[in-house]
């Protein structure tokens, strides 16, 4: 299965073999920038020009819960492995995670930091302890979730685009706008 955001607020899931459509639902009032699954596939999160994180039901594309904390724009969004957080970032260089524990009463709990400017990508070690991040600033940085302190800067000379680990966890893959993808031993 896929999910598309649109200009338009909604959401598309697809079939990925066919690229039928399974739904479509009104998601958000503004732009739809960003969507990820849950590791088990049962819930999707969507972050929007509306400020929004929000958390849908897969089965039958119901809210679960929302929040509209940032200050900007939802740019990108991540499931920690065992799905009990999220991260989110946004166009005001804002990093916040959310422990979805909450989530039965309809709360998304905020804690965590900042980049000098718009975070465009995150994404959770494979234990969940650290977070990525890249941003329009020309760095990826790590995070301890638990402490939420920066562990390692990585200075990149351009904006970074995606960040991920390796699924041992001992690299962190960094690609940069101008398609410069580099390697780096996690300290």
């Amino acid at each position: 299965m896929a999910a598309l955001g649109h200009s338009n607020g909604e959401l598309d899931l697809l079939e990925i073999d066919s690229g039928r459509k399974l739904a479509t639902w009104p998601a958000h009032p503004d732009e739809v920038l960003s969507v990820t699954f849950s590791p088990d596939g049962t819930k999707l999160l969507s972050g929007s020009k509306d400020r929004a994180v929000t958390l849908w039901n897969v089965s039958d594309q119901k809210k679960i819960a929302s929040n509209a904390e940032h200050r900007g724009a939802v740019c990108a969004l991540a499931f920690s492995p065992d799905g009990r957080q999220i991260a989110s970032a946004c166009g005001a260089d804002t990093i916040k995670i959310w422990n979805t524990s909450g989530i039965p009463d309809g709360a998304l709990t905020p804690s965590m930091s900042y980049h000098k400017a718009e975070v465009r990508t995150l994404a959770f070690s494979a234990d969940g302890k650290t977070l990525a991040s890249g941003s329009d600033d020309n760095t990826a940085r790590l995070w301890n979730v638990a402490t939420h302190q920066e562990i390692a800067s990585f200075p990149m000379g351009s904006p970074v685009r995606m960040v991920r680990f390796s699924p041992d966890g001992k690299t962190l893959a960094i690609i940069t706008r101008q398609g410069k993808l580099q390697l780096f031993s996690i300290p």
